[in-house]
């Protein structure tokens, strides 16, 4: 009995040590996978086959309604910009239904909404590198993980909320100098897969010039 009363505390105070241990060392691959989890918990993204309806509104008040035909397992991908562009990527190869457009505005358009609109799982492509340092600062007005990504023509950064790994804007600066930032605002939610809802764009490299705000006003299943 001496022997039990004089080893149990020094052993639970081993116990509470052993679990203050445990506590998860945060990375920045964690960071990004917390996010994806946030965003896309059933990891549909490579999965899905959706309409996307936008509305893209600019300075001068004008606002284009758009939809994008996204067929991921098929790698086909259709916009229709108002009445009088429509036109995609269907596996490799450029086509136009209409509109006075080269293919390779038609491949950049394609990239730039399976990109920014795929985002956070997009960060997983191969060739895509992430910093393995990340930062811990308040980016408009919020508490957040700041996540690094160097591309050939632009540097990126990442901005999460610190409390759920929500992503909530990003920044990027080319190698001309000129930079712009996004800030994400509301939800859209398709099953489980929860979509920053509205984009709105700011060129800070000219006093965060007001450029534009992107809507998703609505998603919905599509049979390819």
């Amino acid at each position: 009995m001496i022997i039990m009363k004089t080893y149990f505390p020094i052993f639970a105070f081993a116990c509470v040590l052993c679990w203050g241990c445990s506590s998860e060392v945060l990375t920045s691959e964690k960071i990004l996978n917390n996010s994806i989890a946030y965003h896309d918990p059933e990891g549909k993204w490579g999965a899905l086959q959706v309409q996307l309806n936008f509305e893209e509104s600019r300075p001068d008040g004008s606002i284009r309604k758009s939809k994008v035909w996204l067929d991921q397992p098929g790698r086909f991908f259709k916009l229709n910009r108002g009445e009088d562009q429509i036109h995609g990527v269907a596996i490799d190869s450029c086509f136009i239904e209409k509109g006075d457009i080269d293919c390779d505005r038609v491949v950049m358009l394609k990239n730039y909404y399976t990109y920014l609109w795929g985002l956070p799982m997009k960060l997983k492509d191969s060739g895509t590198k992430v910093s393995d340092d990340f930062n811990k600062v308040v980016w408009e007005g919020t508490e957040v993980y700041i996540l690094s990504v160097d591309y050939e023509k632009d540097d990126w950064k990442f901005f999460f909320d610190k409390n759920n790994f929500r992503l909530i804007g990003y920044e990027f600066v080319q190698n001309n100098g000129s930079s712009e930032k996004i800030i994400l605002d509301g939800e859209v939610n398709f099953g489980k897969w929860r979509i920053p809802a509205g984009r709105s764009w700011y060129k800070t490299s000219e006093n965060d010039l007001f450029l534009g705000k992107d809507v998703l006003v609505g998603v919905s299943s599509y049979d390819f």
